[in-house]
């Protein structure tokens, strides 16, 4: 009779003879995006839970891309997602953010030319 109540995702695969040992699957979400739930009342749960996944690497669904895009807080190519500058702003995140979207072409140029500036001083 307990073992109807309880739902059929759970299991009891850590249990033996003298223990019990019921384990319940559930999200643990990182604690920047609990804050930002708190902070962004337009940002409910479930958002939430999917821009957290974004964020570690783990994948999510084509229909949550689609919304997370159209919402503008998502970022990349599937696989290779990330979240928008918008949340790595407010999740204090700006690092990760510039690491994955990565660099233009204009930001590369400018580097070398000044490379090539600063160093050709040198040789003259």
């Amino acid at each position: 009779m307990v073992l109807s109540l309880v739902p059929s995702f759970s299991n009891y695969d850590k249990s033996d003879n003298d223990t019990v040992v019921l384990t319940l699957p559930g999200t643990v979400i990182d604690e920047n995006y609990s804050l930002l739930l708190l902070e962004n009342s337009d940002i409910d749960l479930a958002t939430t839970v999917l821009l957290d996944k974004v964020q570690k690497g783990k994948s999510i669904g084509d229909e949550a891309i689609k919304m997370l895009r159209k919402k503008g807080l998502i970022e990349g190519r599937k696989p290779h997602l990330y979240v928008s500058k918008q949340i790595a702003k407010a999740t204090n995140t700006h690092v990760e953010y510039t690491l994955k979207k990565g660099f233009n072409d204009a930001d590369f140029q400018e580097w070398i030319m000044k490379a090539l500036n600063d160093h050709s001083k040198n040789f003259i």
